[in-house]
């Protein structure tokens, strides 16, 4: 029987031609620039998603910003549009609903009663101010408001 003795796997990798045990590397131009260019992907998708978070982030705060806003617009103005919103929904129920009386018709003049019944709330504090032209408009408003009432309920 032949003896034969084991080997280590570096010894068997530097008989198969491979790199020796305990020499170093040598680095090539191109193991360089291999390492080079995977640097600069890895910095590109750090940068996309410092941009992505920035992205959000940018949103966020215009998204915050846009509801700060909301609450800076005048009741005066938010009173208008409430008006403007309650004559359609008026005309479209005398639309649908002249003459008949379906639940339906019933539950969409309950709602105009109460919208308009918040709309006179709302005109109310406004007219509590010192500035006359507002309190005007907002009188007329109650006015207005008051006489819409008056022809849902008939």
């Amino acid at each position: 029987m032949k003896h034969t003795t084991k080997k280590g796997i570096s010894e068997a990798a530097a008989l198969l031609g491979k790199r020796a045990r305990g020499v170093p590397k040598t680095i090539t131009e191109k193991d360089r620039e291999r390492r080079r260019e995977h640097m600069r992907r890895v910095a590109r998708e750090r940068w996309a998603r410092i941009k992505g978070a920035a992205k959000l982030l940018i949103a966020a705060a215009l998204v915050g910003v846009a509801a700060m806003t909301a609450h800076a617009i005048p009741l005066s103005v938010l009173l208008e549009q409430e008006r403007t919103d309650i004559e359609a929904a008026m005309k479209l129920h005398q639309q649908q609903c002249s003459g008949t009386t379906s639940q339906a018709c019933a539950e969409q003049r309950d709602a105009l009663v109460k919208s308009l019944n918040i709309l006179i709330s709302d005109a109310t504090e406004e007219s509590d101010t010192d500035m006359p032209k507002m309190k005007a408009r907002a009188l007329a408003l109650i006015a207005w408001a008051r006489e819409q009432l008056k022809a849902v309920a008939q």
